[in-house]
């Protein structure tokens, strides 16, 4: 069970709150390094103009999960023990890899449904099945518990609340490793092309974000590759 966790600001003293409740597991070194991210991002966008405040989940998500992946360069002051450390940054690479797909197959699943408005109940459980095992592999038997997991997109929060929001998940992942990468070359450098882009709030695209951060609004199959492959060298690595 994870611990669960969100920010937001104060709009008069326009400083970032951090609400977070721990259960004693490694996530909640992750959950707030990655709020952290988001309140970080916050104390440069604040000074804005309150148009410009709110700035595109693409961005907003590579500035809470840039923050994790830079920050494993110092858990060590977290994790005392080599081997913990070791396997703490296996496991949050992993995620990373295992997530992806999981992103890819929510984001299908609510095309599908906007797509076909008069879909029934029944449709709609073939219609997840049909996805998770196409996505996922179709690795894992659920012989006898059909019912309970034909209706698992339901734990999804965001399919309710923010309606496509995967999609942002998967580019600030890819800008997140792209951004971790360019730090592990130089850092001064990286941190402030982040810093940079982070400064802008709302008042650039995109596209122009991420090339202020120094990395690529890409989804390409080829730099997703590149990308992939940077991960299971870094995982090799700790092997």
């Amino acid at each position: 069970m994870k611990g669960a966790a969100y920010t937001t600001y104060l709009p008069e003293t326009k400083v970032p709150f951090i609400l977070h409740n721990n259960n004693n597991t490694a996530s909640d070194l992750n959950t707030l390094i990655h709020e952290g991210g988001h309140a970080y991002i916050q104390c440069f966008v604040l000074i804005w103009n309150i148009l410009f405040r709110d700035v595109p989940l693409e961005i907003a998500e590579v500035a809470s999960k840039a923050m994790e992946l830079i920050s494993m360069e110092f858990w060590g002051i977290f994790y005392l023990n080599p081997e913990d450390l070791k396997q703490a940054k296996k496991a949050k690479l992993k995620e990373i890899i295992k997530v992806l797909p999981l992103y890819a197959m929510a984001e299908t699943f609510q095309l599908w449904m906007y797509e076909n408005p008069t879909h029934s109940t029944e449709e709609r459980h073939n219609k997840w099945t049909e996805y998770h095992r196409q996505y996922t592999g179709g690795i894992t038997d659920y012989s006898g518990y059909e019912n309970i997991f034909s209706s698992g997109f339901q734990k999804n929060m965001a399919i309710y609340t923010l309606p496509l929001y995967m999609a942002a998940y998967c580019f600030s992942d890819f800008g997140a490793i792209a951004l971790w990468r360019n730090y592990k070359k130089d850092p001064v450098i990286a941190l402030e092309q982040y810093k940079t882009a982070l400064s802008l709030g709302n008042t650039r695209t995109v596209p122009e974000l991420y090339k202020a951060a120094g990395i690529e609004f890409n989804s390409s199959p080829a730099y997703i590759k590149e990308l992939m492959d940077f991960l299971k060298q870094q995982i090799a690595e700790l092997e």
